[in-house]
Parts: structure tokens; C-alpha cells; sequence
């Protein structure tokens, strides 16, 4: 007997056994789903939704065929970016901080500025970048813990996730946006991106800072 036919029969012998003691229990649902399983078929309620998230273009897999897509009820959902104010941020994350070594950054430590700072720089190099709209990030890229968000963090996950999906096919962009007038950035290895965090998160802060506004507006 192969592995396939053993397994099979286990299964049958597994679901019979359950649907006995449903049986036993008058559960006519539970034992309506072992008979369908025994058959191979599920049975799909007329009022069951799926409800989900998704990258339109995820990088690690094929693009989605327009085919599927037209299958299912699309709500587009905007990225954090363009001028934004309190009420556009998630009640959950209005307070949070980032952080180095347990302390507050000291030129400005709101993480919802970083948050659309890295989209508005994102959107700014749009000739450069495929796709610019999935690869933008939601306000939960990173999680919080205790109101916190750790500069490693943002090392280790959103800088490297910059630098290998973002401006993987070129760096420029991001020397440009690092180097001032008397100092020219030369990004060659992900070491010389880690090199000048604080440089990065003190522009990007300003960045996204430049886009707070005090009216009402929404994302």
C-alpha cells in the first residue's frame, strides 16, 4: 500500500470515528462536514466573505492576473503620503515614539513623521522607482511595543527593506537625498546606508514634518 492509500485510509477511518460522535451528540452540522470531507468536497455558505489585504504586486511572487482581480470587490486604500494631519493617524499610534537606547530621539521623536517621510521619498523619485504605489508603507510597518519604536528597527527593517526592494535597481536617489553641499554621500554597501542612520531618519523626520498640517484632512 502506498503512503497516498495509507494516509487516505486514516483519514476516512479519522472522519468516520467524528462523525459517530456527532452523531452521538446530535450535531447534524458536524456530521454533514465529515460526510463532505469523506467525499472530498467542502460545501461554501451563500453568505460567506473572505476579507483581505494584499500587494497588488508583491515582489517575491507573480503579478496578480487582471482575471482574478476582476473576481473579487476592490477598496483601494491610501498610503500615508501627501499632507496629513492628528486625525489622518491611527488613534493607536498618535503617541508613539521613536527611540535609541530606550531614549527619545532628540531632533524629533513622532514616528507617524518617518512614516510619511519615507513615502514622500519614495513618491518624490517616482521616475526611478516601478510601481512607487506598492512600494510605499502603511502606518503598521513596523509595530510598536509600549508606544515605542526602536532605531534598530528601523535599521534592520525599513532601511534594509529600502535598500533591497525600493532603490534596489539604483542607489542614487538615496545619495542625493543624504548628501549636503559640503559633504557628497557614496552609498557602494548596505555597511555605508547603516553608516548614516541618523543622518537618514533626522531628513526623513523633516520630510515628513514638512507635510503636517493643522486642518482636517484624510487618507
Amino acid at each position: 500500500m502506498s503512503k497516498m492509500e495509507l494516509l487516505k485510509n486514516r483519514t476516512n477511518i479519522f472522519l468516520k470515528k467524528k462523525k459517530q460522535n456527532w452523531e452521538v451528540y446530535t450535531s447534524s452540522d458536524g456530521s454533514k462536514v465529515c460526510s463532505l470531507l469523506q467525499q472530498r468536497r467542502i460545501n461554501i455558505p451563500p453568505n460567506l466573505s473572505i476579507l483581505a489585504t494584499i500587494n497588488t504586486s508583491d515582489e517575491s511572487i507573480y503579478y496578480l492576473d487582471s482575471a482574478f482581480k476582476r473576481r473579487w470587490g476592490w477598496e483601494y486604500v491610501k498610503a500615508p503620503v501627501g499632507t496629513f494631519n492628528e486625525e489622518s493617524i491611527p488613534e493607536e499610534l498618535r503617541d508613539v515614539k521613536l527611540v535609541s537606547d530606550a531614549k527619545e530621539i532628540e531632533w524629533w521623536s513622532d514616528y507617524s513623521y518617518y512614516i510619511v517621510g519615507i513615502n514622500e521619498l519614495i513618491k518624490s523619485n517616482y521616475q526611478v522607482i516601478r510601481r512607487i504605489e506598492d512600494k510605499q508603507i502603511g502606518w503598521w510597518f513596523i509595530k510598536p511595543e509600549n508606544g515605542k519604536v526602536d532605531l534598530s528597527e528601523v535599521k534592520d527593517k525599513l532601511m534594509f527593506y529600502l535598500w533591497d526592494s525600493v532603490f534596489a535597481r539604483d542607489k542614487r536617489p538615496l545619495e542625493k537625498f543624504l548628501s549636503t553641499p559640503n559633504k557628497q554621500v557614496k552609498l557602494t554597501a548596505y555597511s555605508d546606508f547603516i553608516d548614516v542612520v541618523e543622518e537618514f531618519t533626522q531628513k526623513v523626520c523633516e520630510l515628513g514634518f514638512s507635510s503636517y498640517v493643522s486642518k482636517p484632512s484624510e487618507f
